[in-house]
């Protein structure tokens, strides 16, 4: 049972990984200008930061959907981990809370708040248990697929739920302007 969730888990850091970079890619100078709004490095250093983001990103997406999240992959994704979340931390001490988390894909978030700070340790502490405990396992093609269908089903789940509570706090704000 134990092998279930921990295949799950890793389809699921594999796809908000993966998504995660792709959203990057596509949308290159907006990624670009959310590191820029965190006030810690200038343009050029943001391009590398930003580059090499999207390759351990990459790296640690592929890693965990071909089994092969070994330490190197999990010292990557922990110190990428730690970087973004210490950027995080300094731009909530400062108040500078009203910018994207730069994130990208299903996890992307107009406002920084502490909840980044839970969500990133939990995606670390994933990472760890799957390090830890994804062995070679028995399932078969079909029970690997049908995993793999749970974890696409819970990110598309998350989406949905997300931009739920963002249009219905728009519907808010607009019958809040109205009522003036």
């Amino acid at each position: 049972m134990l092998e279930i969730f921990i295949r799950i888990g890793c389809y699921l850091l594999a796809i908000l990984m993966i998504t995660s970079a792709i959203d990057k890619i596509k949308n290159y100078s907006i990624a670009l200008s959310k590191i820029k709004a965190y006030q810690l490095v200038n343009q050029n250093v943001g391009k590398v930061v930003l580059i090499v983001g999207i390759c351990i990103e990459i790296f640690v997406g592929i890693s965990l959907l071909i089994k092969r999240f070994d330490l190197l992959g999990l010292s990557v994704f922990v110190l990428m981990m730690l970087s973004y979340s210490t950027a995080i931390y300094i731009n909530l001490r400062k108040g500078n809370t009203s910018i994207s988390c730069g994130c990208g894909g299903v996890l992307e978030s107009d406002a920084l708040s502490y909840k980044h700070l839970l969500r990133n340790s939990s995606l670390i502490i994933t990472g760890i248990l799957i390090y830890q405990f994804d062995t070679v396992t028995n399932l078969t093609i079909v029970q690997e697929i049908f995993i793999l269908m749970i974890a696409i089903s819970t990110i598309i789940f998350y989406g949905s739920l997300k931009e739920y509570k963002r249009q219905v706090w728009t519907i808010e704000k607009i019958k809040t302007r109205l009522s003036l």
